[in-house]
């Protein structure tokens, strides 16, 4: 990615890229993996349904995220509706996608995640309120990167609740060249943990960001070319 960097910054025609250091590289290129995640989590949530069928919006299943998508199952021993579970998850999530609850007797069923401002006003609500196989889930806080807390509703002080099984897409991997020790035992450089088929993509923003951070536009350098080879 390192090469393809400068290779991409040459032949849009900034002639000094092979000055720039590498851990610059890193930071371009890190700021354009979270953006490219970011637009792809924004441009992929499914639509809302009604408001009076509260139910939150989930991320559908896309090649983007086929190398971040993490599911984990935390045990739980819970006996009372709306009983508050710390979860803590191996990697830190670029945003939840789903719960499911687990029963005693294996059976699961996927939760709606109900934000608090319209929490109560779901569980007084004859048809929406939880039951056991429409179990709710509620965001608490979140006590750490990795650390959340949740209210769970199933309708039935949860008596028989055995774990929360929670998908979500993780944080992409910080990437580091490094360029003392590449390619030795001693070597701690980071790949990208992104598709290697976004890997382009994720170069060509990294290279617009770095020529917007100098102010300049392909357009521009073009046009500085071009009176250069007059």
């Amino acid at each position: 990615m390192h090469v393809l960097f400068r290779t991409l910054g040459q032949q849009q025609g900034l002639e000094q890229i092979r000055g720039i250091l590498p851990e610059s590289i890193d930071a371009f290129l890190n700021d354009a993996i979270i953006q490219n995640a970011r637009v792809a989590v924004l441009g992929n949530v499914q639509p809302a349904k009604d408001v009076r069928t509260p139910q939150y919006t989930k991320i559908s299943p896309i090649s983007q995220f086929s190398t971040l998508y993490r599911t984990e199952e935390s045990l739980v021993n819970v006996n009372e509706e709306g009983s508050e579970i710390s979860m803590t998850l191996t990697e830190t999530p670029l945003c939840i996608t789903n719960f499911v609850l687990k029963y005693k007797d294996d059976k699961k069923f996927d939760c709606r995640v109900i934000e608090s401002e319209r929490l109560y006003q779901t569980l007084n609500d004859y048809l929406n309120r939880a039951s056991r196989d429409y179990p709710i889930v509620s965001l608490v806080n979140g006590n750490s990167d990795t650390e959340f807390v949740i209210n769970l509703f199933t309708g039935d002080n949860n008596k028989n609740v055995q774990a929360i099984i929670t998908s979500y897409i993780k944080l992409p991997a910080k990437v580091y060249f490094d360029e003392t020790n590449y390619g030795t035992q001693n070597d701690t450089s980071i790949s990208c943990d992104m598709p290697e088929h976004l890997h382009h993509q994720i170069v060509e923003t990294a290279v617009q960001i770095w020529f917007q951070s100098l102010g300049l536009t392909s357009e521009r350098q073009s046009q500085q070319n071009n009176q250069q080879n007059t």
